[in-house]
């Protein structure tokens, strides 16, 4: 006969996820001194290099190129998919003013503008997306009174470039915006000012921090570029450098680094609810440097380098989007990163260079093991050929979005068939039990609790005995 029963697996972790890498790549025959910031961009990725004059090519995640385009005036420093454009923004090398430029996908150039007056400088820093065009961040510098004054600075634009608003914030000192995101209704931009500006001229409304020589400064703007309010973070005895964000499902992530005169340069992630109030805090390891911040599907990556003598090593952190710091300290070559871009489940592509020659390394977590018991009780399932329908209950633990669990059978039990349950896990017989694969994008909504479900069919042979199977 069928007998149907259901169990609850709770699983303890017995391997961590690990990270490994691929074949690295360098670009030996390359012109340009290093890869940077990598986008998606259809069936392959699009970089951009640094050189006398910039360009941009089109990579596969192998290092191939498939085509290289030079921007001529435009030294790049971000570059975003928009419409189906590629926008890279930065500065006009002849001009000293802030501009960006498009190109289809093809690389086909398309326009070009600055947008600040001719007796303005400047450099945009960072471009994100937005629904009605991009808004590109960075720092603007007048001449007044015979001095320079650089004020932080957001630019609106449409899908062809064309300005819709420019919003500049500053104090009697140096300030800039160094990286920005979409978050639920509005802009974040985070950037730098020096720490006795805090608490007047744009900065008023920020209190004062003792004895913080530079700070990051945190602006969350509505799409139309009006300010909804303004925090800032430091500590005392230290300058906050090159912030970047990232939005999370509960507001959003900062990584900058932290430099003070009598230690190493040290990473720190913050992380914030939507309403710019400091939830957890947590200093990385030290002397390494922070160069970009990648959103992937479930987590997030930080990379950048790590210096303790001459040699130039890349760093990596995996950070979740909830305040866990879940991987960091990956060494395996010589270089630095510039940029990394999510490819697949737990994968991702880091560009940079080794060298002066760009580079490029697939980094992947194996899946996480993790065991745990599921016991057949019915004492009905005894005779030969009877079949136990059983469902379970998976319970990964807390940071854990992906993985694989080896469910591992007594000998009295052989698996007739599987079946794939709400969740869709996938199955797969294998010797002696069962491999179960699966994400958290496949939870079922009605399991709560974050459980998924799997459904497993059994056959108990010949020699089954009465009570308790354990699967161990």
């Amino acid at each position: 006969g069928v007998v149907s029963q259901e169990s609850v697996a709770q699983f303890s972790m017995i391997k961590e996820p690990e990270l490994s890498h691929m074949q690295t790549y360098l670009q030996t025959g390359s012109k340009c001194t290093g890869y940077y910031k990598p986008i998606r961009m259809d069936d392959g990725l699009v970089v951009f290099c640094k050189d006398e004059t910039d360009s941009l090519q089109k990579i596969n995640t192998s290092g191939e190129i498939s085509w290289t385009t030079k921007t001529g005036a435009l030294k790049i420093n971000d570059i975003a998919e928009v419409n189906g454009q590629i926008i890279a923004v930065g500065q006009n090398k002849y001009t000293f003013r802030p501009c960006a430029a498009a190109y289809s996908e093809t690389g086909e150039f398309l326009w070009q503008k600055s947008y600040v007056p001719e007796a303005q400088n400047g450099s945009f820093t960072a471009v994100v997306s937005t629904e009605y065009g991009f808004a590109m961040v960075g720092q603007e510098m007048s001449d007044i009174n015979d001095g320079a004054y650089y004020q932080a600075m957001l630019t609106l634009c449409d899908t062809q470039g064309e300005g819709i608003r420019q919003v500049l914030l500053g104090s009697e000192e140096e300030d800039e915006f160094t990286d920005v995101t979409l978050y639920e209704d509005g802009i974040i931009a985070v950037g730098m000012t020096v720490g006795s500006n805090l608490g007047k001229d744009d900065w008023d409304d920020i209190p004062y921090i003792p004895g913080a020589t530079a700070v990051a400064v945190i602006v969350k703007f509505d799409l139309e570029g009006n300010v909804i309010w303004k925090k800032a973070y430091g500590e005392k005895g230290y300058r906050v450098v090159t912030p970047q964000v990232a939005a999370t499902k509960q507001g959003f992530l900062i990584v900058a680094s932290e430099e003070a005169s009598s230690s190493a340069e040290t990473p720190i992630a913050l992380w914030y609810n939507s309403a710019g109030e400091l939830i957890t805090q947590e200093k990385l390891q030290s002397y390494r440097t922070i160069y970009d911040l990648t959103k992937g599907s479930s987590d997030y990556l930080a990379v950048g380098y790590s210096r303790y003598t001459d040699t130039y090593e890349p760093y990596f952190v995996r950070l979740s989007g909830n305040g866990e710091v879940l991987y960091q300290n990956y060494t395996f070559d010589s270089g630095i990163a510039r940029g990394a871009v999510e490819i697949g489940d737990n994968r991702y592509l880091v560009v940079g260079e080794q060298n002066d020659v760009p580079w490029s390394v697939e980094l992947f977590w194996n899946p996480p093991v993790v065991e745990g018991t599921v016991k057949l009780t019915d004492a009905n399932c005894t005779e030969p050929g009877d079949i136990s329908e059983c469902q379970v209950w998976l319970n990964p633990p807390l940071g854990v979005d992906s993985g694989k669990l080896h469910l591992h059978f007594d000998d009295c039990i052989s698996v007739q068939s599987l079946v794939a349950g709400a969740g869709n896990v996938r199955l797969e017989e294998v010797d002696g039990g069962v491999d179960l694969t699966w994400s958290r994008e496949n939870f079922s909504v009605d399991a709560g609790d974050g459980y998924l479900l799997g459904r497993m069919r059994f056959l108990v042979d010949n020699h089954a005995a009465e009570g308790e199977y354990p699967v161990t």
